[in-house]
C-alpha cells in the first residue's frame, strides 16, 4: 500500500519527546495546526535531529497514518530562535508560538494567519530591540483578527505589513492595542 506524501511549510512551534521519537506541533501552511510524530530523530545517526527544532521554520514531507501524520523528511529554512540576536526578540517569537497553540483550533487551511505569523516571526528575528514590543503586539493584533477575536482592527490600523508606519502607530497607541489584544484573549474563553 503507496501513501500519499504531502509537503508544506511550517512552523515547529514544540517537540515532545519521548524514547527515540518525538511528537511535534507544527503549524503549517497547508494543513493548519497539526501533531506529526518523527520516529527515531532523538538516535545520533538520525539526519531530521538538527532540522526538527522548535521555533525553525521548515519544509516538511508528511504522510497522513491511520491516527497521526508522520514526518518523513523536513529541509530546514531557518530556526528563528538560534538567529535571533536580541533576547527579547527570542522571548517574543517563544509567546507568540505559545498563542498559535492556544489560539489555533486544529487542523484548518488558514494561509492568511499562516503567512501573517510567519512574516510576523522573521520580522522578530531581525528586530531592533526598540521595536520589538510594537511587533509583538502587531502580530498579536493581527493574529486575533483573522480568528475572529478582534473586529475594529482594519478602521485602527489599515496596514497590512510590518513596516514602519505600522510600528510607529502601535507604539503612539500601545495601550489601547493591548486593551484590544486582552479583550480579544478574554472573549476566546482559552
Amino acid at each position: 500500500m503507496s501513501y500519499q506524501i504531502y509537503t508544506t511549510e511550517a512552523i515547529i512551534l514544540k517537540r515532545i519527546p519521548y524514547d527515540a521519537n518525538v511528537s511535534y506541533l507544527l503549524f503549517t501552511k497547508d494543513f493548519g495546526l497539526i501533531s506529526a510524530l518523527a520516529t527515531g530523530v532523538r538516535k545520533s545517526e538520525s539526519k531530521l535531529r538538527y532540522t526538527l527544532q522548535e521555533y525553525s521554520v521548515c519544509q516538511v514531507s508528511l504522510v497522513k497514518g491511520k491516527s497521526t501524520w508522520r514526518i518523513t523528511s523536513a529541509l530546514l529554512e531557518k530556526n528563528l530562535y538560534i538567529h535571533t540576536e536580541v533576547s527579547t526578540a527570542k522571548d517574543v517569537i517563544a509567546r507568540i508560538c505559545t498563542q498559535v497553540i492556544r489560539l489555533v483550533a486544529g487542523q484548518e487551511k488558514d494561509e492568511q494567519l499562516f503567512d501573517t505569523v510567519l512574516i510576523g516571526l522573521h520580522k522578530l528575528s531581525v528586530a531592533p530591540t526598540d521595536t520589538v514590543v510594537s511587533l509583538e503586539i502587531l502580530i498579536m493584533l493581527r493574529m486575533l483578527h483573522l480568528l475572529g477575536y478582534v473586529s475594529d482592527v482594519d478602521m485602527i490600523l489599515p496596514c497590512t505589513t510590518y513596516d514602519e508606519k505600522a510600528l510607529q502607530i502601535v507604539s503612539l497607541s500601545r495601550t489601547v492595542f493591548i486593551g484590544h489584544i486582552n479583550k480579544g484573549l478574554q472573549e476566546s474563553q482559552l
